[in-house]
């Protein structure tokens, strides 16, 4: 995550690539990687993001979709920089809260507004934000005016594969469902 974003954009990716190395750890010693080399080898290399250029525009909502295995966690991750990239720049806006899981977190015997506040403190938001955007929180997990209220096990189900960006104030929400 680097330097300074324009005002108008929430998230900006630049050439981002992500290569895992295949292989056991005993292959990837010094003396490994030499002999190697000598033996004109070539590692196995799995690409699994290849120069992504992105850009969010502030208040924009965008959807990553695609076929499992594609990519759209590992893109995730390296946005709220759980893993780095192999090159390219990620910038963001302010802090990046995730929840990429489905059900990390959240209680089925709470309700749903008890469960954002509880995950909202835990991810180091502000109580008194989490209640000044529980409509937006609620909306943004597809519960319209089902509000505070909404069955647990519903709120369990969908609410969970919700997260999102808090840029004072939030500028971008993304989920990631599987």
């Amino acid at each position: 995550m680097s330097d300074q974003l324009p005002d108008h954009l929430s998230i900006r990716l630049k050439g981002l690539t992500k290569h895992y190395y295949l292989g056991s750890a005993q292959d990837r010693s010094l003396k490994s990687l030499i002999l190697r080399k000598l033996r004109g080898y070539q590692a196995d290399i799995l690409k699994i993001l290849d120069g992504v250029d992105l850009e969010v525009e502030r208040g924009q909502a965008l959807g990553i979709c695609g076929a499992n295995g594609s990519g759209k966690s590992t893109l995730l991750k390296l946005i709220a920089g759980i893993t780095y990239p192999t090159s390219g720049d990620i910038q963001v806006c302010g802090r990046v809260a995730s929840l990429l899981e489905l059900g990390a977190g959240f209680h089925p015997d709470m309700t749903g507004e008890e469960n954002v506040l509880l995950n909202g403190v835990i991810l180091g938001l502000s109580e008194k934000s989490l209640k000044r955007e529980m409509q937006a929180i609620f909306r943004g997990c597809g519960f319209g005016a089902l509000c505070p209220h909404t069955h647990q096990a519903l709120f369990h189900r969908h609410g969970s594969t919700s997260g999102f960006f808090d840029c004072q104030p939030p500028r971008s929400r993304y989920s990631d469902s599987r």
